[in-house]
């Protein structure tokens, strides 16, 4: 007897099974991190150190090791054979073929249950091929630790209105504690690892134990301790980018709506939800300071083909965000190098002014 041939529809694709998304318990296949072990034994003390963040190679002889925010070379050299065949094996790890030549694609940007992977082979990379792997952190820093690099910041501008916190004796810590327990909505600006993640993940153990939380990432890495928590990851198709899962988002009844950081056009649906009922909203932006992040926030919202008055949408904005905190990494230290309060501005917009707490020692003046 012929079985008659079964046939899937178009845009049917079999799933292959990656250490990204598979069964610790089920998978056969080494973790990233062993076989990079394997590949290049002389990186193995650097793979195993929880206090390493990134390891990058820009050449066979030229090598930098992130460590409790400081670059050091270990002064060690790999075979460029061995650089390119890792490339080649992550790649083949994460169901891609890279580094092979044409019409293989040239570079690797993928993550795995231990790993964040970027590669880029030459001659894309004119000197060599490049590889860049980050390590994500054992353990969280506390908020507490995060804050205490703070001290007194700028004081507000002389006859400008000031914000003062409520006067608790944990200081900082103890302010942002109370902000996200009242359901405040902060937005986290900086650049590329001045610790806009590991802030928001500071500001998540204040929350309470029974809340809903729904966080949407490109790239897992916000730690949400709540049991009643959904993690949708965004990805380059058509239905799954972050815009279409905000919308999803709004539909499972969050208390808690996180997206680890706006990139596009899911702004708008960002600034929708904040403005129709879900308080305690936490987000991240690349900027360059506190009020470049909200001007920012303004630019991506026009990527989504509306067609507002530039008024209509800063207003947006005003009534969005409680509060931005802007992160700066200075020394190796990152830590927070602006608190701003958002207020709508008379005639519209909005203006920002620095919060600010007392000094040490005046909590019960």
């Amino acid at each position: 007897m012929i079985c008659p041939k079964q046939t899937q529809p178009p845009h049917f694709r079999p799933i292959r099974e990656s250490p990204a998304c598979s069964n610790v318990g089920m998978s056969t296949t080494p973790p990233a991190s062993t076989l990079l072990g394997l590949l290049f034994a002389p990186l193995e003390p650097w793979l195993a150190d929880p206090e390493v963040e990134e390891i990058m190679v820009n050449r066979p002889d030229e090598i930098w090791v992130e460590s409790r925010g400081r670059y050091e070379s270990p002064g060690i050299v790999l075979a460029p054979l061995a650089i390119r065949s890792a490339i080649t094996a992550l790649g083949r790890l994460a169901g891609r073929d890279v580094g092979t030549g044409f019409p293989a694609p040239a570079y690797l940007d993928t993550r795995f249950r231990d790993l964040r992977i970027t590669a880029v082979c030459h001659p894309v990379s004119v000197r060599s091929d490049v590889l860049s792997i980050r390590k994500p952190q054992a353990r969280s820093p506390s908020l507490e630790s995060l804050c205490a690099p703070i001290g007194r910041l700028a004081p507000p501008r002389p006859g400008g209105p000031e914000v003062d916190p409520p006067r608790l004796p944990s200081g900082w810590a103890g302010w942002f504690q109370s902000a996200v327990r009242a359901r405040k909505n902060f937005l986290v600006t900086g650049g590329t690892s001045s610790g806009k993640t590991t802030f928001l993940n500071g500001l998540l153990t204040a929350f309470a134990p029974d809340e809903r939380v729904i966080s949407i990432e490109e790239t897992p890495e916000l730690r949400v301790s709540t049991a009643n928590w959904v993690a949708l990851e965004a990805r380059d198709a058509p239905g799954l980018e972050a815009r279409s899962l905000v919308r999803l988002a709004l539909r499972l009844r969050p208390d808690r709506l996180l997206i680890g950081e706006v990139r596009g056009a899911e702004a708008f649906d960002l600034l929708q939800a904040c403005n129709t009922g879900h308080r305690g909203t936490l987000t991240s932006v690349h900027a360059n300071s506190a009020r470049d992040g909200l001007v920012r926030l303004e630019t991506l919202v026009l990527t989504a083909g509306l067609d507002w008055p530039h008024a209509a949408i800063q207003n947006q904005v005003a009534s969005a965000f409680d509060y931005v905190v802007h992160m700066e990494r200075l020394s190796g230290i990152r830590k927070p190098a602006e608190i701003m309060a958002v207020h709508p501005a008379h005639g519209g917009g909005y203006c920002l002014e620095p919060v600010r707490i007392p000094e040490p020692g005046r909590a019960g003046d």
